[in-house]
């Protein structure tokens, strides 16, 4: 798994902490643990000792197969509502036909810092929050041998979530607006580069560790 398992926990005790709460689940033969901004998708018999060990610090346990809850606090105590309905990110990641190259520059909007991304289809640029992407990414937690860190991150059709997918997993973070005003000048003095150049694109080399990644279905 390629989350940064340290930021993953801080995650879901600030979610925990949202009106929408954290949702917990073991479903289809894979875990799912998402909020408004974040998720994870990840295939059971590949979740890492750490990333339970994670959920189990939080909740108490790990959810049972086929069950799926919403959990959040009430007056400092944990609470928990059960889940019919969740998130089916692979189908959702399969829609996903256009895709995302990583802009190197980071734009500050307080209290946050933003990564920016373009989109191949019409070289639009797409923000989110740093602590969320990058952030949430460590080249240290693979499974060695087995997987890869994500190549290019794919766009939803209705261009409000970037999906990133390796062997093992699929982790998707929402896209956030910036203010109107960053819209008007500084996005409009970058439309005219092509992030997508040979120039702008990572080198062979920097791209090894992307290479047996699975291929996006486009």
């Amino acid at each position: 798994m390629f989350l940064k398992i340290s930021e993953f926990k801080k995650a879901m005790k600030s979610a925990l902490k949202t009106s929408g709460g954290l949702i917990i689940g073991n479903v289809k033969g894979h875990f799912l643990v998402h909020t408004s901004l974040w998720g994870v998708w990840v295939e059971s018999v590949y979740a890492t000792s750490k990333f339970k060990a994670a959920i189990v610090e939080l909740i108490g346990d790990m959810p049972e197969e086929e069950t799926c809850y919403r959990y959040h606090l009430e007056e400092k105590n944990l609470k928990m509502e059960y889940q019919i309905r969740y998130e089916n990110p692979y189908d959702q990641w399969k829609e996903a036909k256009d895709f995302a190259c990583e802009v190197p520059l980071a734009f500050y909007s307080t209290p946050h810092e933003l990564s920016i991304y373009q989109s191949k289809s019409d070289r639009s640029y797409i923000t989110v929050l740093q602590s969320y992407a990058a952030g949430m990414m460590s080249l240290a937690e693979l499974e060695v041998g087995m997987e890869h860190m994500p190549g290019r991150p794919s766009v939803s059709p209705t261009g409000s979530t970037l999906y990133f997918k390796s062997e093992t997993m699929i982790y998707w973070i929402s896209i956030v607006k910036v203010p109107q005003k960053a819209e008007d000048t500084i996005f409009r003095y970058l439309r005219g580069l092509d992030f997508f150049e040979d120039d702008w694109l990572p080198k062979k080399d920097e791209q090894e560790t992307e290479a047996a990644a699975e291929t996006l279905p486009y």
